[in-house]
C-alpha cells in the first residue's frame, strides 16, 4: 500500500520523483580551421631544378636574340616546322637536355 499521497487527498505529487532539476547548459562553438597540408614529391623537386636550370642557360645568353627569334616566327608561320624530322630533331634536343615528363 502506498501512502505517501495521503495527505494530497488523492493528488499526486511527483516533485520527490522528478530529483534533481536539470540546469540550462551553454554550448560554446570554436571554430577549427583547417590547415592545408601540400607534400611535393621528390620527382617533382627534381623537374623543378631542371625547370630552373634551363631557364637560368636562358637568361645567360648575352646579346641582342631578335632576329634570332624573328628568324624562328618567320619559320613557324610559314609551317617549315610542321614535319615529322623537325618534331624528332626537337624530341632529341630536349631528351638530351634531360627534360623528360613522366
Amino acid at each position: 500500500m502506498d501512502i505517501r499521497n495521503i495527505g494530497n487527498y488523492g493528488q499526486v505529487d511527483r516533485a520527490g520523483e522528478r530529483g534533481k532539476q536539470s540546469s540550462p547548459n551553454s554550448v560554446v562553438l570554436t571554430p577549427h580551421v583547417a590547415m592545408d597540408d601540400a607534400q611535393i614529391s621528390s620527382a617533382a623537386r627534381e623537374q623543378a631544378a631542371k625547370v630552373d636550370e634551363l631557364a637560368r642557360n636562358a637568361r645567360g645568353q648575352e646579346g641582342d636574340r631578335s632576329e634570332v627569334v624573328e628568324a624562328a616566327r618567320q619559320k613557324l608561320m610559314s609551317g617549315e616546322l610542321d614535319t615529322n624530322e623537325v618534331f624528332a630533331a626537337t624530341a632529341q634536343k630536349l631528351a638530351d637536355r634531360g627534360f623528360l615528363s613522366v
